[in-house]
C-alpha cells in the first residue's frame, strides 16, 4: 500500500471515530422549552383495552381464525393474515351486510397486494390500476382473472377462513 493512501485511510478513520464525540459535545443538557411540565392528574387515564390475541392455527376442519367481527366493523376490512401462505382480505358483502367475503389479496395480474377502498367499496391494485368487486370479480382491467375466494364463516366474534 502506498504511503499517501495509508495516510488518507488513517485520516478517514480518525474523523469517523471522533464524530460521536463531536455530536455529543454539541448537545445541550438544558431543556429546550420553558413550558412547565403538566402536573399529574389524580385520576388515571383510561387505557384502551388491547384485544385478546387470536390463535390462527388451522383447526381440524381446516378453518383458521383471521380476525374479529368487531375489527371488521371498525376498519371495514381485515388484512394482514395468511392462509396456506396466501394473503387474505376480509370485507362485508355490500349486497348482504350480514355476510362476509374473504379473498386472496394478491392480484392475479402481477401479484401485487390489492388494497381495500372503503369509499368505492372495491379492491384496487396499486401496481397497475385493476379494480375488483368485494367478491373478487374484475371490474377494471388489465387483470383478467378474479381474486381467489376463500370459504369463510363466523363463530362467536371470530372470522374463520378455510384454505381450499
Amino acid at each position: 500500500m502506498k504511503r499517501r493512501r495509508f495516510i488518507n485511510w488513517v485520516g478517514v478513520g480518525f474523523v469517523a471515530s471522533s464524530l460521536p464525540v463531536a455530536i455529543a459535545a454539541c448537545q445541550s443538557d438544558e431543556p429546550t422549552s420553558e413550558t412547565p411540565e403538566p402536573e399529574p392528574t389524580e385520576e388515571p387515564i383510561a387505557e384502551t383495552p388491547t384485544p385478546e390475541p387470536i390463535d390462527s392455527t388451522p383447526r381440524e376442519d381446516g378453518f383458521a381464525a383471521m380476525g374479529r367481527v368487531s375489527q371488521l366493523d371498525e376498519a371495514g376490512v381485515v388484512t394482514g393474515q395468511t392462509v396456506a401462505g396466501d394473503p387474505v382480505a376480509i370485507v362485508r358483502d355490500r349486497a348482504d351486510p350480514t355476510a362476509i367475503i374473504a379473498v386472496n389479496s394478491s392480484c392475479p395480474h402481477r401479484s401485487c397486494t390489492v388494497k381495500w377502498d372503503n369509499e368505492a367499496s372495491q379492491f384496487a391494485c396499486p401496481c397497475h390500476g385493476s379494480t375488483f368487486a368485494p367478491d373478487g370479480t374484475v371490474t377494471k382491467s388489465p387483470a383478467i382473472d378474479p381474486l381467489f375466494p376463500f370459504e369463510v364463516k363466523i363463530e362467536d366474534d371470530l372470522i374463520l377462513v378455510k384454505a381450499s
